[in-house]
């Protein structure tokens, strides 16, 4: 609106006027002059109040779902995914720009079974295609897979997952399937004693201004939010995989960069170690099958370098016992093990990897 006032200087770059769900008529003149400053450049400042992308991204939702874009789809469509790229850093912003996209690709070429499903586990709402999938599952009485089923329990509203969620998700998905294979092996089915309430395919507006339907003409599936046993099934699961994944996600975090390394990973579920074993470099498990096959002694500060875990510093029995609980983690032993040796070792001392028993 080209009458509002607009301040010659001092713009708002802090966004401290800015109320929650902002409108350019009602936001002050300072506000006005931080974001058509930021409009009028390429939108990429990954330093810019991201309540200023919002209200771009208002605009971008209603011309899209309310006004019909028309010719301006594919390109309002492809500037929300740049957004996304710019600004997904965002919790907030990511799950409402990720919203209108599946909102607009639902009402645009229907529903595919065979659509990703994002993994988000700042919750806050469940996708709604992701709605769609879980709900033809129930009315078809058909089992959830696993990966959906994560996203399921791990996406509600109601969820707050921990820690080890967060900082290790790729192996708390991949421990969580194994668990679902081998507790349900016929399968996991959302089931409900109540006759749950159809779907009801909304989008609702991220500037909570305008509200419409994107469910495809014809289709009635029963919405899985009013589910409960079967969640609380999952969401217990979902506890028990964290709990294994607790340790890890504790070393991990002190590492660089939340980098794995041989020590965090000697802290995983057996099922998980040897696999993320393979993926460090040097791969420490082939150092010490190369070790323990040979016979040949390596001193005890070499030995700690060529399997990842750095420079062990001048020995005591609290380090090399540290180092034995992860050589033995991946079945092997060493001659330094203070449990066992005379006397502790020093940097040069030398040592005979070993073999455990089972």
């Amino acid at each position: 609106d080209p009458t509002k006032e607009v301040a010659k200087s001092r713009p708002d770059v802090s966004g401290q006027y800015m109320p929650y769900w902002p409108s350019y008529s009602d936001v002050p003149p300072s506000s006005r002059k931080a974001y058509l400053d930021w409009l009028s450049g390429p939108r990429s400042d990954v330093d810019t109040y991201i309540g200023y992308v919002f209200l771009y991204f208002y605009g971008l939702e209603r011309r899209l779902m309310l006004d019909g874009a028309c010719d301006d789809t594919d390109i309002i469509v492809a500037e929300v995914r740049r957004l996304l790229d710019v600004y997904g850093f965002n919790g907030s912003f990511r799950r409402y720009a990720g919203a209108l996209l599946d909102a607009h690709a639902l009402r645009r070429n229907g529903f595919k079974e065979d659509d990703a499903f994002d993994f988000d586990v700042d919750g806050g709402e469940l996708p709604l295609n992701l709605r769609m999938a879980l709900g033809i599952r129930v009315r078809d009485e058909r089992p959830v897979e696993p990966d959906l089923l994560l996203a399921f329990t791990i996406g509600h509203p109601e969820t707050r997952p921990r820690m080890p969620a967060r900082r290790a998700f790729k192996l708390l998905k991949e421990l969580f399937a194994e668990q679902v294979k081998a507790r349900y092996p016929n399968g996991f089915y959302l089931k409900s004693r109540k006759k749950l309430a159809d779907l009801a395919m909304n989008y609702r507006a991220a500037s909570n201004t305008f509200e419409v339907s994107v469910m495809p003409a014809g289709l009635r599936v029963p919405d899985v939010l009013e589910l409960e046993t079967p969640l609380a099934l999952t969401r217990a699961l979902l506890e028990e995989c964290t709990d294994k994944l607790d340790a890890y996600s504790r070393e991990l975090g002190k590492s660089d960069g939340l980098k794995p390394t041989m020590a965090a990973v000697a802290k995983l579920p057996p099922e998980l170690r040897l696999m993320e074993a393979s993926r460090l470099a040097p791969n420490p498990v082939d150092v010490l099958h190369r070790y323990a096959e040979s016979g040949q002694s390596v001193s005890v500060d070499l030995l700690s370098k060529q399997i990842g875990n750095g420079p062990l510093g001048e020995p005591n029995r609290a380090k090399l016992m540290q180092m034995s609980a992860m050589l033995a983690a991946f079945g092997f032993g060493w001659t330094a093990d203070p449990t066992f040796a005379l006397k502790i070792g020093k940097l040069e001392s030398t040592a005979v990897v070993f073999r455990l028993e089972n």
